[in-house]
């Protein structure tokens, strides 16, 4: 009998260790999937609210803001669709401080948005790839892991006067950032990104907080299972065949 307990011990032992493994394998990649979606959900969103805050700012504000000054004025707060978007982001980000916008360039007018090694990549990129428009994955910034997602803003011919060369572009502008940033950009050149990133570690973090909670939940659950068989087998089965055994 003790035989005959010790190979059902080890048998279910061996069945239960085996699914045990199998669902925190499998807990830990739907969580993971889940969040991963949710996480690209979240950068996608953000990154239409700024392209719609900048088509808006270029198409109505900017038209009825040149209306009403001199040709040779430019006002970054109601005519630049990055000033504009990212002013709003900045208000946004007080709620939300580890997520990233910015529009990344190798010479930008306003230094926050100069890019780093990695965004410097994804320019290159773009700029190699005339047909690309966007590009999304998980990517190191500033030493962190975050998921990011960037939309190619290539130079175009409406845009010269501003970004071409200094002489064209209004007096306030060169006045204010001087002759060099932002300008003398050719055509179909990739000039910046919107670039959206959502940090990812933290997210990791939560995610295997909340597998190993779970996991130590259903093992418990698991041991206690195993426990209970054995004693069962061993009150309805084991301790019942010893007695038939001793009376043969």
């Amino acid at each position: 009998m003790k035989s005959i307990e010790a190979k059902l011990a080890t048998g279910l032992g061996l069945f239960l260790l085996v699914f045990s493994v199998a669902a925190v394998l499998w807990t830990w990649s739907v969580s993971h999937s889940h969040t991963k979606k949710s996480t690209a959900g979240q950068a996608a969103l953000a990154l239409e609210f700024d392209l719609a805050i900048r088509k808006y700012t270029g198409e109505k504000i900017r038209p009825a803001m040149e209306e009403h000054i001199a040709s040779d004025e430019f006002m970054p707060e109601t005519m630049s669709t990055s000033f504009v978007a990212r002013s709003i982001f900045e208000e946004v980000r007080k709620k939300f401080p580890n997520t990233i916008l910015k529009f990344s360039s190798d010479n930008p007018r306003n230094p926050a948005n100069q890019a780093g090694p990695e965004e410097l990549k994804i320019i290159r990129y773009f700029n190699e790839n005339p047909k690309a428009k966007q590009w999304s994955g998980e990517i190191y910034m500033g030493g962190k892991l975050y998921y990011a997602q960037f939309n190619a803003r290539r130079m175009e011919v409406k845009c010269l006067r501003c970004h071409g060369v200094p002489e064209d572009a209004p007096a306030s502008m060169v006045a204010r950032y001087g002759e060099i940033a932002g300008f003398h950009r050719p055509v179909g050149e990739v000039i910046a990104t919107d670039t959206i990133a959502v940090p990812v570690d933290g997210i990791n973090a939560a995610i295997t907080a909340d597998v190993v909670r779970q996991s130590a939940i259903m093992l418990t659950a698991i041991v206690l299972l195993f426990v209970g068989i054995v004693v069962m087998f061993r009150l309805l089965v084991s301790h019942r065949l010893a007695k038939i055994t001793d009376h043969v």
